[in-house]
Parts: C-alpha cells; structure tokens; sequence
C-alpha cells in the first residue's frame, strides 16, 4: 500500500495558509475533496472541482452526489510526484487551492493525516479570499491533534467497484508502464496548445547519465559500445527456449482489451490523454476500455498513428509481430506512443507481444500504397530534423528548395507544410508558427523572431551530400573531427575529465555555444558535467579554448554556417553572445 504526501495551500493566502497531508491511495476525488474540507474547516456546503490544467481535465462534485458528477473517479494515475493541479470551493467565492504532490511513499493506513500546517481555519461564505480578511480575527485556529483525531476514525475503503476483471493475475499479467505518470507531458497532444509545447530535450542529468552518449553510439572506457540504435546489443533475443518460457507464461492476447483489462481506470485514462481524448471521466472502467479499443482500431486512427511513428519504431512493432514477442527494455516502449497503445508488455520481464487484433488491423492497413507513403513520410521527417538542427527557423518553401536541390525527395511547400502540421500535433519538436517551420523550442522561448533577424544577412548553409545534411538530424550534433579534437583533448588533460565524461562535456558546451548561451552558459555546462573551475586563471584558459571551440559549431543565428566560415581563416575569436536562450 502506498499513500501521497501533499501540500495544499490557499491562494492567495498572505502569509500563506497551507497543509501538508498525507492520503491513501485507491481513492476517489470525492473522498480527496472530503479530506481538504476537513483540514481547512470548510463546512461540506458547496460545489467542488479538481482541474488539471496540462490536460484541460476536470473532477467535479457537490455536497450531495448527483448523476452528472465526475469526482467519482479514482485519484491514482492522476497523481504523481511533483506534479501540481487546482482544487476548487464554493463556486460562489471561488476558494482555490494549490495541491501539489510532494511524495509518493510508504503508508498502509486507510485513513489521512495531516503532519504539518500554518494558518487558521477558513471562514464560509466570506466574499472569499479578500473578504476573509477582513473577519480574519474571528477564523477558528487550526487544531491539529483534534482533526488527525477525527481522521483516525475515518475508515477510506480501497476502490474496487471499478475493477470488475476479478480473474486477472496482476502478478503475472501485462502491466502498464511504470514510469507512465512521467511520460504524460511528452505525449499528451493537449498541452500543444497556445504554443506550451512539452520540453522532449535532454537535461543536464540526463547527459550525465549517459543517455547522450549511447544516443550518439561512442565507445566507454570499458570498451563497451553506447549504441543508440533501437533493438541494438541491450536488447538481444535469449536462447529459444527462455523466449518459449516467456511466451508460455505470458500469452499472446487475442485482443488489444484483455490487454486494458489489466490496467486500472487511472491508468487507461492516461493512455486516453495521451492519444488526445481528454473528456472521458464519466466512463467506468470496463466502458473506457471498451471505448478506447473501438477508438484505437479505427482505421483512420491506426493508420494516423503508424504513418507518424518512426522507421525505428515500426521496425519494432514488426519485429514483435514476426518473432511472437521480443525483448525491449521499458525505456524503448516507452518512448514510443505506437508501441505503448497497441502492445502488451510484461514490464518485470521486458517481454512485448502484439495482441492478435491489432495485428490483423495492421496488416490489414498497411498494402503497397501505405508503405510508399509511409516512406515519404520518413523522409520529411529527416530533412525537417536536419533544417531544425542547422537553421532553427525556415520557411517550408525554402526546405521544399533544400529538398530538391538534392534530387532525392519531390516533397512541394503544401506537402511539407501538411506534414509538419501533423507532427506538431503530435508532440514532435518543430512546429508552423507565423509562416515559419521552427524549433518548438524557439517558439516557446519567443526567440524565433531573435533568430530570423540575426540569420538575415547570411545564405544558407547547404551540406555538400544528402547523406551529410540528414546526418545533422540523424544525430543532432557534430561529431569531434581534426578541426575540434582539440578541445575533447582540452577536456580530458586539462578538465581531468574521463573518456565519458569528456564526451558529455563536449556535447554539452556546443549545445551552449549553438544557442549563444555566453560564459556563464559555458561554465554551467562544464561545472555539470564534473569539471572543477578551481581559480581564475584556469576559467580564462576554459573561455579562450571554448572560444576557439566555437569558431568551429554550426549556429542558427548564421543560418547552419560556422564562424569560421563566415570570418575566413584569420585568427579573430568570435566572442559570445550574451543575449542569447
């Protein structure tokens, strides 16, 4: 059993009036609302709501449970640590309450707790949070011995009214992942709205964990190879009788619902979200799996999803499909919203198999024709990446002139910019704004407009080959070559950084100089990637090789050129640009 630690506060409140409460779990919203009623002395007299706002979601209830309320539903899949929603009284004088999830941890009570608070107790119907200053010398205080008193008499059943698959081995059977809570931002298309696009990019610890280094396929001290390639040496097959083992124990579904079956309703409605379907609370469990199936199986749906995956992607999916089930970790599926919906995957095991349903669609949908498509697709799909990478910003009639200047793809500016539309919409990292195919994140950041004004004086940079200019997205960097050894070299004698280490570093200060981070940038990147800036003289001597670094990284602001080949050969250093993103 598990509960959440949370820290609820009154908007508004100055001094803030909060309570740091700890809640079971398999509980419903009701029973949530219930809990902060009590904390705050709120009287159980008015309307309620719960709203996420990153999935334009909502739980709603009043004091007596009526057909049309949705705060029913169960908390759990909604919850995750460090995630922060709204709860809502009195519609009348709106009382609103910042929740924010501090923890998931340890807790086999069936009742709440409140371990910590500041603040009196509320005042009802006030004129809400200004008119509650001015009765505030009549609230109540807060007495907490006497409401943990009353919790500990409060006995929250589990949920399981909504659980109605009493045959499943949950122990055994196809799990959800368990990182799901986590990949929400990353999926769901809701968030795509005015521009808030989910931020997919690698953060400093993911570099230092390593993921940048398999991404780019470089060799460990070890000698062990970091490939990035999906399906690549972590994810060999075992000998043919432990595949039948697990084959055994884990049956091929023959519908994509007795894989949801498993799933509790939280979970299928993150799923749902991150499809596109935010309204569905209403649905009880075997409803919402029903729904989602009919959904999923669409042929307009399927056909969607398959044609905006990736090569890679696909070729997994197939491989599961010709083999009876694979080996893939859980960090492959789920980075993959294809491979999410439509397997199933024991989780403990890192075992996938297709369920024999959406095999049969996807055989049913993929002919001759779809396939052509689907090989145009992937190659807009590189070029783009390749644009974004060098230029940031573009329009899609200059990428449809890139395009054919090598003779490789027909793609006209309608086709891209269709293409593009779609990718935007389903979360992929270039977007349409004004006109403009772009980075998501220079829309984001509000710097595009920056970017455009500082590229117009440049040509394009134009890779000699095609191989070469799809490479840039293929990779998203640029490889240390004789004119950069320098500084890699730089970093493992001079920084005393390790073989791995100096590589992280490596990526991480390009990414610095291609977004003109200035020298702070610079010394952040290296000071996260282990590097003790230990006196002034030795900082200088960073920033004079990381200058010479630059001359040498491809910038959006020079439209994909380097400064040296904007500058010639002389030996002028470029300096940073401080008011950079």
């Amino acid at each position: 059993m598990r509960g959440y630690q949370l820290k609820i506060t009154v908007k508004g409140s100055k001094p803030p009036i909060w309570r740091r409460i700890l809640a079971p779990d398999k509980i419903s919203f009701r029973d949530l609302d219930d809990i902060i009623e009590e904390a705050f002395g709120w009287t159980h007299s008015h309307m309620f709501s719960f709203y996420f706002r990153e999935a334009d979601e909502s739980f709603q209830g009043g004091p007596m449970a009526e057909p049309t309320d949705t705060a029913d539903a169960r908390i759990d899949g909604w919850l995750w640590e460090g995630c922060t929603f709204l709860y809502t009284y009195d519609f009348g004088d709106d009382w609103e309450h910042t929740v924010t999830v501090e923890k998931i941890l340890p807790y086999d009570k069936r009742y709440p707790q409140v371990i910590k608070s500041k603040g009196p107790n509320m005042i009802e119907d006030c004129g809400g949070i200004w008119g509650f200053y001015d009765c505030i010398d009549d609230a109540e205080p807060f007495d907490l011995e006497e409401v943990n008193a009353r919790f500990r008499t409060w006995d929250m059943a589990e949920m399981t009214g909504e659980e109605p698959y009493e045959d499943v081995d949950e122990a055994e059977g196809w799990s959800i992942l368990n990182d799901l809570d986590g990949l929400e931002d990353v999926w769901d298309m809701d968030v795509l709205e005015d521009g808030a696009f989910a931020d997919s990019t690698e953060t400093q610890q993911d570099m230092a964990d390593g993921a940048l280094l398999r991404k780019k396929g470089f060799v460990f001290d070890d000698g062990q190879e970091a490939s990035g390639e999906i399906g690549g040496e972590d994810d060999e097959f075992p000998e043919d009788e432990e595949m039948e083992e697990l084959r055994r124990r884990f049956p091929r579904p023959v519908r994509l619902l007795e894989v949801y079956a498993h799933y509790k309703k939280g979970e299928l409605e993150m799923v749902a979200r991150a499809n596109g379907f935010a309204r569905h609370g209403a649905m009880k469990k075997a409803e919402l799996s029903a729904w989602l199936c009919e959904q999923f199986l669409s042929e307009q749906f399927f056909s969607d999803c398959v044609l905006h995956a990736s090569r890679d992607e696909i070729e997994l999916f197939e491989a599961a499909m010709e083999e009876d089930g694979i080996l893939l970790s859980e960090e492959l599926v789920s980075g993959s919203l294809l491979l999410c919906t439509y397997g199933a995957f024991a989780g403990d095991y890192d075992f996938y198999r297709i369920p024999a349903d959406v095999e049969e669609k996807y055989r049913e949908i993929t002919k001759p024709e779809f396939r052509k498509k689907q090989e145009t697709s992937w190659m807009i799909r590189a070029c783009c990446d390749a644009a974004l990478y060098l230029y940031g910003v573009l329009t899609p009639k200059k990428l449809s002139e890139i395009c054919r200047q090598y003779g490789k793809i027909a793609a006209d500016e309608e086709m891209l910019t269709d293409f593009i539309r779609s990718q935007a919409q389903s979360g992929a990292r270039c977007t349409l704004h004004d006109g403009y195919l772009m980075d998501a994140m220079l829309l984001e950041s509000n710097m595009y407009r920056h970017v455009i004004k500082k590229q117009e004086p440049y040509d394009y940079y134009i890779p000699e080959t095609w191989d070469e200019f799809l490479q840039y997205g293929e990779l998203e960097c640029q490889e240390p070559d004789e004119k950069t050894q320098f500084y890699l070299d730089f970093l493992q004698k001079k920084c005393r950084l390790g073989e791995a280490q100096s590589l992280v570093a490596f990526y991480t200060v390009q990414e610095a100089l291609r977004m003109n981070a200035g020298d702070d940038g610079i010394f952040l990147a290296l000071e996260n990637c282990g590097c003790n800036l230990k006196s002034d003289k030795f900082r200088l001597e960073v920033l004079r090789q990381s200058r010479l670094f630059n001359r040498h990284v491809r910038h959006w602001d020079l439209k994909g050129h380097t400064p040296r080949e904007i500058q010639g050969d002389d030996k002028k250093i470029v300096p940073f640009v401080r008011d950079g993103f």
